[in-house]
């Protein structure tokens, strides 16, 4: 076989990444996602929201009323961490809990003004986040990583 027909070696992985650990898609998904979390979680630093802050304030945002269950759910948050998230926020005037009608137990939690005026930063923070990280792809490229992503849940 002629060098010409020869195929590639694969790019090395660069030197932040584990040889050892870059050859697994999961490891790879994990380090993107923790590069995007630092880097809105440093653009928002202004506001004091985090990351972890920011995802409650977006499941409130789609406009529904949702019990701190729900919301944990739709997350994937369990419930300890949940509730400490939800005193933070209602701590900062974010969001408001108030007792569900249908279940005594159970409170409803919606945004304040000032929660609402801090998703819209957030949403923009998080657009800006997503252009920076995934600036090497072409928009094509980051539309079908996008799909094929959404494809796994």
């Amino acid at each position: 076989m002629s060098k010409r027909e020869m195929p590639e070696a694969p790019d090395p992985p660069p030197a932040s990444l584990p040889p050892s650990l870059s050859v697994w898609t999961g490891y790879l998904f994990s380090r993107v996602a923790q590069r995007c979390q630092e880097r809105f979680d440093t653009l928002m630093e202004p506001c004091g929201v985090r990351a972890r802050h920011f995802r409650v304030l977006a499941v409130l945002g789609e406009g529904e009323s949702l019990s701190q269950a729900e919301i944990g759910e739709r997350l994937g948050i369990d419930r300890n961490t949940m509730v400490l998230l939800l005193d933070d926020l209602e701590g900062r005037g974010l969001i408001m809990r108030r007792r569900a009608p249908e279940d005594r137990r159970a409170h409803r939690v919606g945004l304040t003004d000032a929660g609402r005026e801090i998703l819209a930063r957030g949403m923009e923070m998080a657009r800006r986040t997503s252009e920076e990280v995934f600036a090497p792809l072409s928009p094509d490229e980051r539309a079908q990583l996008h799909a094929l992503i959404r494809r796994l849940f």
